[in-house]
Parts: C-alpha cells; sequence; structure tokens
C-alpha cells in the first residue's frame, strides 16, 4: 500500500531538485507528468497511454525496454501488469528522480540505469523484449534509420510491440512517416498510426508496430 507521506515528501523533493538543476527539456518543469498522482509536467503520461491504446494490446507479463525514458513513469504506471521494465537515459538527474520515485511507489520491477545508447547497444544488444517505447529519441543517437530499424526489431521477441514517436514532426522530423519503411523493411507491421499534442504545442506522430508470432 503506498504511503501517502512518504509520497507526498518524494514529491516535494523531485520539485526541488528540478528547481536546482533545470532540464533541456520540460519548459521549466518536469519532461513527463502523471495526471493520477500530482506529478506536473510537459507531457502527460495517461493521455499518451490512452493514445497508443496501449490498455488493449499490452501483453501479459511482459519484458518491457524504455530508450531515454526520462523519469520512468511509463515503467512505473505499467509496474502492476508488466513482468519487468527497464529504462535507461543518458540524465544522471533524471533517472536519480525515476529511482525516487520507483521506491516511493514500491515498483521493485522497474530497473533504471544513467547510460548511453551507444553502451547499450554494445552491452546490452541481445537481450530480447515483449515491449520497446522509442520516444522521440531517434534524432539524437546518431543512428542511420534503416539500422535503428534494424536493431529495434532484433530486440524484439516474436508477437512483440514497439511505440515509435516522433519529435516535432514541423522541423527536425519531418521524415518520420516516409521513414516507417524502414521498420516494415525489417518485417514489423503497423498496427496503429497517429498524431498527437499533448502538451497543446508540439505535434508528434507515432507508430505501434508488432513483430509476427513467427518471426
Amino acid at each position: 500500500m503506498l504511503n501517502q507521506r512518504a509520497w507526498n515528501n518524494c514529491l516535494n523533493e523531485v520539485q526541488e531538485k528540478i528547481a536546482l538543476e533545470p532540464q533541456q527539456f520540460g519548459r521549466g518543469q518536469l519532461y513527463q507528468g502523471h495526471e493520477g498522482w500530482g506529478i506536473l509536467g510537459q507531457r502527460p503520461t495517461l493521455e499518451r497511454l490512452r493514445h497508443y491504446r496501449l490498455a488493449e494490446w499490452l501483453p501479459e507479463q511482459a519484458k518491457v525496454l524504455d530508450i531515454g525514458c526520462n523519469i520512468g513513469l511509463f515503467g512505473l504506471e505499467l509496474s502492476p501488469r508488466i513482468k519487468e521494465y527497464y529504462g535507461f537515459d543518458n540524465n544522471p538527474t533524471l533517472i536519480d528522480i525515476a529511482r525516487m520515485l520507483a521506491e516511493a511507489r514500491g515498483c521493485k520491477n522497474c530497473k533504471f540505469e544513467c547510460t548511453e545508447f551507444v553502451d547499450f547497444f554494445e552491452n546490452r544488444a541481445g537481450e530480447k523484449f515483449d515491449v520497446i517505447f522509442s520516444f522521440a529519441v531517434h534524432v539524437w543517437i546518431g543512428m542511420l534509420p534503416n539500422k535503428y530499424s534494424e536493431f529495434l526489431s532484433g530486440l524484439l521477441n516474436p508477437g512483440g510491440k514497439l511505440i515509435l514517436e516522433s519529435n516535432r514532426l514541423d522541423t527536425n522530423d519531418k521524415d518520420f512517416f516516409s521513414n516507417s519503411r524502414f521498420f516494415t523493411d525489417t518485417g514489423l507491421a503497423v498496427d496503429l498510426q497517429g498524431t498527437l499534442k499533448d502538451d497543446g504545442i508540439i505535434e508528434r506522430g507515432f507508430y505501434v508496430f508488432s513483430k509476427g508470432p513467427g518471426a
């Protein structure tokens, strides 16, 4: 059972930490927010999950990877419904916050690590996952779309799901939808595609891809 006093103390500590260490993304507040937990942030987690229709297809006992996890709210929200979650980010402040939130909420199946994408690529690329989140990070990691699509497809178990979300469609990610061909070329199928403007400012695109059961 959640200790409300401990949770409130945790939220206060998080806000103090962000005030002392303003982040690149978030416009002065947290980038990720959670409408049900009192976490104010630029992007509301529950609304995003509804856009992706995740409740309709989340596999039972899934092993989940979150590339560029920020403060890990997707993992913490899904914790009761999945087997395990591994999120990594190259920002130590955000990983510290993710760990604080996970401890306060008792999410023992969520692991967070501060590491660069290249280190994950070199050290953990042999692992397999049932669900992969890649939210607006592909424009930063320095891998060509055809290589990134092959890499992510190779990480998925048969029957696995990938959510791929764009950065800004109007500026630095104009080719997002046309680049989806690289993912379907690997054998992934498009289950869902759409756009969202959950922060009321930036329009982003997204795909939900699936890997065939025999792939």
